[in-house]
């Protein structure tokens, strides 16, 4: 079982037996619980409120129509909730860490969730161990255990070793066998991490969570007034508490706070059919600002599918013996695929990837004799440590060259031997190495790069190229794409010589950097923000971790990145593709944009319901224009028409021309609050006009409120469809924008609720 692992059946009756591999974690509120939530929102208690007192005026018509808004209201509140809940945990679903099990003899990479006792977990450096196991092979594994022992210094493992969910491999590689999960293992035990934390407010939800409350204390503060002025100008108290709660209920922008947790849960699930799993929720609100990209090359602008080019017999074995066991980097399967290990060589030691030398090495025990030392890197490194004359390198570096500006990537190989009689040494350095020769490969550019680098810097969006990669191959590749000025690029070396000020004023033109390490990539991120710009970075190792967490949107790799890179980001991109980081800023500038469109919508629609609601007081004799019912009613299209309709309206068709938004930029900014206070305003003189005008006539109370309702109604639906666009006009807008499917259905029940309105029976039950 050990070598095969578990069959897929066995792992399947283990699941089903044992339940996922979860820790307990925050309870969904139940119905019950959800129903008491709504029902403490201001506006429901309103309702309520007016409900009561029409049953104390003999008006049992109009309670029961309350009532009704009061159930309609509370029904729509569960489905947006529950709607939003099931996305979310989608999401989660999506966001899972991941593990590599042996199954049935095979390796598969499964949602943590799924590894049960009794699995073979194959892991490496920067990942996450999802169990509790005990190790079966263990080669230079160190592992970080301060999540359970706060201890800091890393804890070296070998065979036999037990290994501890939630610890984090800092090096080397292991293979055990997982002996509990879930609430069984040793971090579930001692209750730690039991709950989920709450997530902080995200900026947006700030802003919004200021305007109601000053919004709210304004209705407050009115209503009792209105309450107070109409009582003691008409002498009718309960009437008059009718009055100042329809002026409360017709101020209160209780939408909002709804309309932004709709768009981000949902835009987040939008996000995710788009292969962009968000981690942090301000990562939504931040990607329509973005102003820089700063990608990898390989697997994110390329494929990441290496293949070795004429490769001669010695580069191809000593290649072979410098790649890890487990091939997961693409240039060591590029090895596997033309070479193997010899029978009875055993692995001794590895030396990793280190600030000092981009080379990685391996020490193998050919069985008799004197250990083989296997090392293939980045050229320049590799013709260091073997010690290389002027003239030899010279010529060597020529060759790179060529290879390289063809878009090949370049690795020099390299051995050595050394006596089993004498200690491993700790640095590279003190090998004897023999130069063996080059390695070139090739990794195509991924299909539709070049377009989304056009749509990008079409969008004022810069995209930067950091790899570490050979200067000549980074710029090919970057000239193929399409970067802006792919011959002018610059070294991790030289980067290092540059002083703050003078790299400043490089990285404003300079659109490839080579050889680069990850501290020279956190150093860049740190200058590009101190120059004003909004940075993107991606990124998949344990070292890019820093430089994820200081980018304002950190994006890591969901195929090949470590969960560290992963727990460091905002996004997780599952294809590891450029093409999907510019569609994911595309979705994340139309999320914001249709935002802004619903908040302004929400914005002008209350100004004429206050204006209604308020204006019987200013004349002696005048009847309550809207009462509490028909508020109730405009709030089952009002709040639907922000959240859902709104959010599924496409993108205009100029967004990606437009300049990223800037950062600071309110959701509500001035201009946008005077557009819309101009809409509502509009809207409540005609809907005025006409109550003056139908007042003038022969007709009734309740005639006059229908008509004037009407108008009302038929003002919010012209509203709602010329606020679907900030550029165009309402004429435009019907004339070249299709409706979504959420705004048709909202649009055919909006007929229907007009046509009622003129229904005898209808108004005069309101």
């Amino acid at each position: 079982m050990e070598s095969q692992g578990l069959s897929s059946q066995a792992a399947h009756e283990r699941l089903v037996l044992d339940g996922p591999n979860l820790l307990p974690a925050e309870q969904r509120r139940n119905l019950f619980q959800q129903i008491f939530s709504v029902l403490r929102e201001p506006m429901l208690l309103l309702l309520v409120a007016a409900a009561g007192i029409s049953l104390v005026l003999a008006e049992p018509v109009e309670a029961i129509a309350l009532s009704v808004g009061v159930l309609l209201i509370i029904s729509i509140s569960i489905i947006q909730t529950r709607r939003t809940d099931a996305a979310l945990d989608a999401l989660k679903e999506l966001n899972a860490p991941m593990a590599v099990v042996v199954r049935d003899g095979v390796e598969l990479r499964i949602s943590s969730h799924e590894v049960v006792v009794g699995d073979l977990l194959v892991f490496g450096q920067g990942e996450r161990i999802p169990a509790d196991a005990r190790l079966l092979e263990a080669v230079n594994l160190s592992v970080d255990e301060s999540s359970l022992t706060g201890e800091s210094l890393p804890v070296n493992k070998g065979n036999n070793d037990d290994v501890f969910s939630g610890t984090l491999v800092v090096a080397g590689h292991g293979m055990a066998l997982v002996t509990a999960t879930a609430s069984a293992t040793k971090i579930g035990t001692i209750g730690t991490l039991l709950a989920e934390q709450a997530e902080s407010r995200t900026p947006l939800q700030r802003e919004v969570d200021q305007i109601v409350r000053f919004v709210s204390t304004i209705a407050l503060v009115t209503a009792v007034a209105v309450a107070i002025l109409y009582s003691i100008t008409r002498g009718d108290w309960l009437t008059g508490a009718l009055a100042g709660i329809a002026s409360a209920m017709a101020l209160l922008p209780e939408e909002l706070p709804v309309v932004l947790t709709i768009f981000l849960g949902l835009g987040a699930l939008r996000l995710s059919r788009k292969r962009v799993i968000v981690r942090s929720s301000p990562a939504i609100e931040t990607l329509g600002s973005v102003t820089v990209v700063c990608a990898d090359k390989t697997g994110t602008i390329t494929e990441n599918r290496m293949v070795l080019i004429s490769p001669s017999p010695a580069v191809s074995n000593i290649g072979r013996l410098a790649s890890a066991e487990r091939a997961v980097d693409p240039m060591d399967a590029a090895f596997h695929e033309v070479a193997v290990v010899p029978e009875g060589f055993v692995l001794v030691r590895e030396y990793h990837i280190n600030s000092n030398w981009l080379a990685f090495c391996q020490v193998w025990d050919p069985g008799s004799g004197d250990y083989v030392v296997a090392l293939k890197g980045a050229p320049e490194d590799v013709f260091r440590l073997c010690g290389m004359t002027a003239e030899e390198t010279s010529e060597a570096l020529r060759q790179v060259e060529d290879l390289a500006n063809d878009g090949l990537r370049v690795l020099g190989v390299a051995q050595a031997q050394t006596s089993r009689q004498h200690a491993l040494p700790s640095e590279l350095s003190e090998f004897n190495f023999a130069f063996v020769g080059l390695a070139a490969l090739r990794d195509p550019v991924r299909e539709g790069v070049s377009v989304a680098v056009r749509n990008l810097l079409a969008a004022k969006v810069r995209v930067v190229m950091i790899t570490g990669d050979f200067p000549g191959t980074a710029a090919a590749v970057a000239s193929e794409v399409g970067l802006q000025n792919p011959g002018d690029y610059l070294t991790g070396e030289q980067v290092s010589e540059l002083s703050d000020a003078q790299l400043l004023d490089r990285i404003k033109t300079v659109s490839v950097f080579a050889r680069m390490m990850p501290e020279q990539k956190l150093r860049l991120v740190e200058l590009l923000r101190a120059s004003g710009e909004i940075v993107a970075m991606t990124g998949d190792g344990v070292n890019d971790a820093p430089a994820l967490k200081r980018a304002h949107v950190g994006i890591a790799m969901g195929k090949r990145g470590s969960e560290v890179a992963r727990e460091a980001s905002d996004l997780l991109i599952t294809d590891d593709s450029f093409t999907t980081i510019a569609s994911g800023i595309a979705e994340g500038r139309r999320i914001y944009s249709n935002l802004r469109r619903a908040a302004a919508y929400v914005i002008a629609i209350h100004v004429p319901i206050f204006g209604l609601a308020v204006l019987p007081v200013t004349g002696s004799m005048w009847p309550l224009i809207l009462l509490p019912a028909q508020i109730a009613l405009l709030e089952l299209v009002i709040d639907p028409a922000a959240s859902v309709a709104y959010q599924a309206e496409p993108a205009a068709a100029d967004q990606m021309q437009r300049k990223p938004k800037p950062l600071t930029e309110k959701l509500l900014s001035k201009t946008t609050l005077l557009h819309a206070f101009a809409q509502g305003l509009a809207l409540f003189v005609a809907a005025t006009v006409v109550f003056l005008f139908a007042g003038g006539l022969a007709l009734d109370e309740g005639q006059v409120r229908m008509l004037t309702f009407t108008t009302l109604l038929s003002g919010n639906l012209i509203l709602m469809l010329s606020n679907r666009s900030d550029t165009q006009s309402l004429f435009k807008v019907l004339a070249t924008r299709k409706n979504n499917a959420a705004l048709t259905i909202l649009i055919i029940g909006y007929g229907a609720l007009l046509l009622v309105n003129f229904v005898p029976a209808f108004h005069q039950a309101l």
